[in-house]
């Protein structure tokens, strides 16, 4: 299996825990009714590829919905949880919601759910328990491929598949180490990222593959599927990697720099990858052969959203910000209302006129605010406030609306907020 070789990384990241639901004491997939595979594939949903299945809406994660137009918003509904909540999925008109019904106090049931929502007023359709214990904040955001749900789970759990229609469980895989980015679902495998490795199975929950990065080599990033290649990025030693899909996994190219990397993004035949911390940048990758097209200095502190022709996101001074992606050239640049910034890891979303992204508020008394610019101009179009004050995850747009993923930091209570126009 791939690998390379590196020094020994003994630092963890204990915060990570906290993003998604542990299961307790060695209860683990395969077990609680769980099988460890399935005997059958499930069908794709209606019309799967047209909404928000994936984390970024596709393999891509390029968040962009030009068929979505939204004007003049208000809330149409929400749901609240005691426990955490993780940006959804919506394929037609069902939203999957993942996390958990425990507060942070210990408080509720202890339970990781996944839960499906009626998209026109919210109401639930079915809910799966997860087994185990939940935690809090809830783990990575579910993907929906070909017909089942895919979520991973924090604190040495794995990964859970169920059938989309009716939340019954397929099969799971328990992993070593916390799953807490989003799956990926590309040319009939699926593929969850431990931090340590790339994990790739087909759809009955048989392994295929596993990547692993090597020492001082820690992934934090949900992997991307485009031109035939399967994407990965690592920090402390950066790396993107493009991977073959089938056979064993193998690498076909490696772009190595002294960064970390966060999720690619990807347009037309370029990879988008942004670094964080002390060398913020943006590197644009060629596909094909992994060599680089540009790089410049960047202060954005989200991941990326595009629609092919320019990269959007939020910068640490509280800005939205379009770069051209031929070139990495600013664009426009707009402050954003609320002044309470981005939350680091915050992704804008694209539809036909606007990019919108939620900023925090100041402090627990304030109102989060979702804002809409428009797109070639950077002039903001409208803005909602919310009633509690940070986001989480960045929103998401399918079918006329935008999910918004809400918590109250003074609460602790969790809203995902659905926004159409009037």
């Amino acid at each position: 299996m791939p690998s390379h070789s590196r020094r020994r990384f003994l630092a963890t990241v204990g915060a990570a825990s906290l993003a998604g639901c542990a299961l307790a004491d060695g209860t683990g997939p395969g077990g609680d009714g769980w099988p460890e595979t399935a005997e059958t594939t499930t069908d794709p949903l209606p019309d799967e590829s047209n909404g928000w299945p994936q984390f970024g809406r596709d393999a891509r994660h390029a968040g962009f919905a030009p068929e979505v137009r939204i004007d003049d918003p208000t809330e149409e509904w929400s749901v609240g949880r005691s426990g955490g909540l993780a940006t959804p999925a919506v394929v037609g008109e069902r939203v999957f919601v993942y996390g958990s019904t425990a507060t942070e106090s210990g408080d509720g049931d202890g339970g990781c759910v996944v839960d499906a929502l009626r998209a026109s007023d919210g109401r639930r359709e079915w809910r799966r328990p997860l087994p185990g214990f939940g935690d809090a904040i809830s783990g990575c955001p579910p993907v929906v491929y070909r017909g089942s749900v895919y979520v991973g789970t924090a604190s040495r759990t794995g990964l859970h598949a169920l059938d989309a229609r009716d939340g019954s469980p397929r099969w799971g895989h328990e992993t070593e180490n916390s799953i807490n980015e989003a799956a990926l679902g590309y040319r009939g495998t699926v593929y969850a990222s431990t931090g340590d490795e790339l994990l790739a199975f087909d759809q009955r929950g048989r392994e295929q593959w596993a990547y692993r990065t090597g020492d001082d080599r820690l992934a934090s990033g949900s992997p991307a599927g485009a031109g035939g290649r399967v994407l990965y990025t690592t920090g402390i030693v950066g790396t993107v990697v493009a991977l073959e899909p089938g056979g064993t996994g193998s690498s076909e190219w490696r772009y190595v720099r002294e960064a970390s990397f966060g999720t690619p993004t990807v347009a037309d035949d370029t990879v988008f990858v942004p670094t964080h911390f002390e060398n913020s940048r943006i590197h644009a990758i060629d596909l094909d052969d992994g060599t680089r097209r540009w790089t410049r200095p960047a202060d954005i502190v989200t991941g990326f959203a595009t629609d092919g022709d320019r990269l959007y996101g939020a910068t640490d001074g509280d800005d939205l910000v379009a770069l051209g992606a031929a070139d990495g050239q600013e664009r426009w640049r707009t402050a954003l209302p609320g002044g309470g910034g981005v939350r680091f890891g915050t992704r804008p979303l694209v539809t036909d006129r606007s990019v919108i992204v939620t900023t925090e508020a100041r402090d627990p008394s304030g109102h989060a605010t979702t804002t809409a610019v428009d797109r070639r101009t950077g002039e903001v179009r409208w803005t909602v406030d919310h009633a509690v004050d940070r986001p989480l995850g960045g929103p998401v747009a399918a079918g006329g609306r935008v999910y918004v993923p809400l918590y109250a930091s003074d609460s602790p209570t969790y809203r995902l907020v659905a926004l159409a126009d009037r």
